[in-house]
């Protein structure tokens, strides 16, 4: 609950900056803000609800108990799939913002979307507010338009290589998918475990997802047939590897297990 009212909170304050001051009365059309959320594959359709659940919590809040904002206006929500794609993520921001006429957009699930909105929205000057992005490109562009919520990499990768260096552990695997979100993570980890002479015999091995692939190539990577097999697991059946991709998926991820021989092993998800 905390983290929804921070959410209301940081929403008002956004609205309060974008909205003219002085203009707006309880009968005015409500606010909308737009949801730009992961509602179909290849994005991550279960966590797109529950940002929408969260967000729809958030509303209520502010319409009931806070009043409404500026004057007492009311807030709506407006939701456009993303797809976790950053075409998708592009198109819903630019329809929110110029056919629904969003105030602000949040709901960011996937880095490279977030990342991907925040050019757009350079130009077009609406907010965004990412809710689990993660990236450190996100804010450490300093765009005025951009926000978060979330945890950034530096900050995520410290804490799990701490828990790394209280347990002595000294061989490591970090599956990564190649989007912004997973070699951001794993470059930061690969960064901070050489500046802090941890010792840790790293076993990186990213797997492909979507139209990311040349981040994999950009990061001297190889794509072996391990790779590919899973990168049809995450673009889904259509993919052509039908429902035989997820077990392929699993059983290259075994494999790779069995080769690390890690003692931790660290996941990252989109």
């Amino acid at each position: 609950m905390n983290t929804i009212l921070r959410l209301a909170a940081l929403l008002v304050l956004l609205l309060a900056a974008a909205l003219p001051f002085g203009a707006l009365k309880a009968a005015d059309p409500p606010v909308v803000i737009g949801l730009g959320i992961p509602l179909s594959p290849p994005g991550d359709p279960t966590a797109g609800q529950l940002i929408r659940r969260g967000a729809e919590l958030a509303v209520d809040h502010i319409n009931g108990p806070m009043g409404g904002v500026i004057d007492g206006r009311k807030v709506a929500l407006s939701v456009q799939d993303s797809q976790g794609r950053t075409e998708g993520g592009v198109a819903a921001y630019r329809r929110l913002v110029s056919e629904e006429r969003a105030a602000a957009v949040t709901g960011f699930f996937h880095s490279s979307v977030n990342l991907a909105a925040n050019e757009v929205a350079k130009e077009l000057g609406v907010p965004t507010l990412g809710t689990q992005t993660s990236a450190a490109d996100i804010t450490a562009k300093h765009y005025d338009v951009a926000f978060r919520t979330h945890v950034i990499d530096p900050v995520r990768t410290a804490a799990w290589l701490d828990f790394i260096k209280a347990r002595n552990f000294k061989k490591v695997s970090l599956l990564a998918e190649t989007t912004d979100y997973g070699i951001g993570l794993l470059t930061e980890t690969e960064q901070q475990s050489k500046e802090r002479k941890l010792g840790i015999d790293d076993h990186l091995r990213p797997r492909h997802h979507g139209s990311h692939a040349a981040a994999a190539a950009g990061q001297g990577i190889q794509a072996g047939p391990d790779h590919q097999r899973r990168r049809r697991a995450a673009d889904g059946p259509d993919a052509g590897a039908g429902g035989n991709a997820g077990a392929h998926a699993a059983d290259a991820d075994a494999r790779l297990l069995r080769r690390a021989d890690p003692a931790a092993i660290l996941a990252a998800a989109p």
